[in-house]
């Protein structure tokens, strides 16, 4: 069977993009010609290759089979395109965004590598807060780099783990629990009232208030918001209580108590974000490993806090 070449590229295309038009706008030609290709693919390879679910396309078994099988022939052909033809950061024009929580921007603006600035000097660099849309403009390739959680990383959407952290409540000192030398119960914790942090990249209050429901409780007297230096200032002048990743919260406030709280645990890994339609792109990929690596040696050198 004489395999075509670029036909094969259009089926990677497809199985990435899981869209005739994106995959037809990312290879440079029409959305017509790209179905074309797909039907051409479909009767060489006697099978439907995707099936169309709402907006997407769901690649078949033989779709799975043959991208498995055919992934190292292209890594091979891109890392010896690459070698031709070397990444030229000088030359790079362009914007690249990055979108991060609040608490992020001074860190990240303070630790942007001057060496990027340096080596790609006509690129443009944007930072924006965290928002909804992440994973749409992610998806789309409208935003280039994503700091923060996705309680589910959607298809489309790769995806790292920069830092992990623990979960744990918190409160001022000198509140009612803080000077409770053992675990502080659930039902001691819900007679207070709680800052629910909400829409900061890091959401993860929203999974306890669902393991609260699932048990028919709920927390009572919540101020939500997703400033989360806005949580701490509020939490260090009244009785509330709030959930809150430890090494966020030493990088933020060194005035608060961790309770002891052995019957919670949930664990939480601070993430970066990027739309597969960006993951071949060597320039995208240039930038990021050099912000991967900045966080990962520089995010939270401050110690966590410990318990009373």
């Amino acid at each position: 069977m004489k395999q075509d070449l670029n036909a094969l590229q259009s089926l990677f295309l497809l199985y990435r993009e899981r869209s005739v038009t994106r995959a037809a706008t990312i290879a440079g030609v029409t959305q017509p010609s790209m179905s074309r290709t797909l039907q051409k693919l479909r009767d060489q390879y006697q099978d439907r290759l995707f099936v169309r679910q709402k907006d997407e396309l769901i690649p078949t078994p033989k779709t799975e089979l043959l991208v498995s099988k055919l992934a190292p022939l292209f890594e091979e052909i891109h890392q010896t395109l690459d070698a031709v033809e070397p990444l030229e950061p000088q030359q790079a024009r362009g914007r690249f965004a990055f979108c991060a929580p609040d608490f992020v921007s001074k860190f990240g603006m303070s630790n942007l590598p001057t060496g990027i600035l340096t080596t790609a000097p006509n690129m443009e660099f944007s930072y924006s807060y965290w928002s909804d849309d992440v994973a749409a403009k992610l998806k789309s390739g409208d935003l280039d780099l994503a700091f923060g959680y996705l309680s589910e990383c959607p298809n489309h959407v790769k995806e790292c783990v920069l830092s992990e952290d623990q979960l744990y409540f918190y409160c001022r000192r000198g509140h009612p629990l803080a000077s409770n030398s053992l675990d502080v119960s659930e039902s001691q914790l819900l007679e207070f009232p709680h800052i629910v942090i909400k829409g900061s990249g890091l959401d993860d209050d929203c999974a306890y208030d669902r393991q609260l429901a699932a048990r028919g409780l709920q927390r009572s007297r919540i101020v939500t918001t997703p400033d989360i230096d806005a949580a701490f200032s509020l939490l260090q002048r009244s009785d509330y209580i709030v959930l809150a990743p430890a090494q966020l919260a030493g990088y933020l406030a060194n005035d608060v108590v961790q309770l002891n709280t052995s019957w919670f645990d949930s664990p939480l890994n601070y993430k970066l974000y990027w739309g597969a339609i960006k993951d071949q792109d060597k320039l995208h990929g240039y930038i990021r490993e050099i912000i991967t690596q900045t966080f990962r040696q520089r995010w939270f050198s401050q110690p966590a806090l410990i318990n009373d």
